[in-house]
């Protein structure tokens, strides 16, 4: 082991959240078990100064009617029972909760897929275009103000959450062990096409595959401008607005995508265990928490209507818990 005088100002700090974490480790046998670090001590006393207990509006169900339909409908009792979970994740790690309700995402998707599209065995890309253009996008074109509340918080997408996507989606990490990149970035070329895909990789990355600081930021708002289906201009070729559906299907299969690979099948640093921990750790992560359970819970409200069983809540009420999410999210991160 270097020197502590050897040892760079990072060298200094990552050693230092190597020996918490090791302490943390031993200290579990007499009982302690609560981390605390100073994102979470910022990210409580914002909470507290917006007067909020949870960041994160639960979408309310009518509890006599939610227990009627659940109780007789045992396979989406299941699915509740597994989306149940990830209130005990909350407030400090969204990520554990946005694991919870991708996982609970992904089933309704595939149980849909099964018992409505009769595709028992589909891939999860073929899952994630035919779920975006035949179960979101109705929904969202059935309901102004639901598509309007999805667009804003598409609007709000936080740029350390875009600049993550820039990365994940054409460099290799250096402390990669067992990396899913290659899928995801499959999906991106097949997305925006293979064209479009390497033009903006041209744009905004060197020949040596090098991504400026200053490219990085500008990388992360063109992408945000693709994604809100803006015409964009890549390495001097014009893109016309990137179809609605396929807009969705980025959001699924890329921006969220990516970092629920890389945490379940990849490998990856604890976000809130290590100095990675900030307050755009926590934006990030509650984003993501946020529009996977938009997403999850109009694919359920499509399956129920299709399979006749009446339904758990109405559009207007998830339209006007996702805007009380996104007043949360502005009043603790603005």
């Amino acid at each position: 082991m270097k020197k502590e005088s050897e040892l760079t100002s990072q060298e200094r700090q990552e050693k230092a959240w190597t020996q918490k974490r090791i302490h943390y480790h031993n200290m579990q046998a007499k009982g302690v078990t609560v981390w605390k670090e100073q994102a979470q001590n910022v990210l409580k006393q914002k909470m507290d100064e917006a007067k909020l207990i949870q960041i994160f509006e639960p979408l309310h169900l009518n509890e006599s009617k939610a227990l009627e339909i659940l109780f007789e409908e045992a396979k989406l009792n299941k699915i509740h029972s597994m989306y149940c979970e990830l209130y005990e994740e909350l407030p400090f790690r969204p990520d554990m909760a946005f694991d919870v309700v991708w996982r609970s995402f992904e089933v309704i998707s595939k149980y849909y897929c099964a018992e409505v599209l009769r595709n028992v065995g589909i891939s999860d890309p073929d899952m994630f275009q035919r779920i975006s253009k035949e179960v979101i996008l109705p929904i969202l074109n059935k309901d102004n103000n639901l598509e309007n509340t999805f667009n804003s918080l598409v609007g709000a997408i936080p740029e350390s959450t875009l600049r993550y996507a820039v990365v994940r989606l054409y460099l290799k990490r250096e402390l990669g062990i067992h990396t899913q990149l290659k899928p995801i970035r499959d999906r991106a070329q097949d997305i925006l096409s293979e064209e479009m895909y390497n033009d903006f990789h041209d744009t905004y990355f060197d020949e040596n595959n090098n991504l400026s600081r200053d490219n990085h930021i500008r990388a992360a708002r063109m992408l945000h401008s693709i994604i809100l289906g803006a015409e964009v201009e890549l390495n001097g070729n014009k893109y016309k607005e990137l179809p609605f559906e396929l807009r969705i299907e980025f959001i699924i299969s890329c921006i969220l995508y990516v970092s629920r690979c890389e945490r379940y099948h990849g490998d990856y640093m604890s976000q809130f265990k290590s100095s990675l921990a900030k307050q755009a750790t926590y934006h990030n992560f509650y984003f993501l928490l946020t529009i996977t359970d938009l997403l999850f819970w109009i694919v359920m409200y499509k399956f129920m209507g299709h399979e006749r069983i009446p339904t758990l809540f109405e559009l207007d009420k998830l339209t006007e818990c996702s805007k009380k999410r996104r007043k949360n999210l502005e009043a603790v991160f603005a």
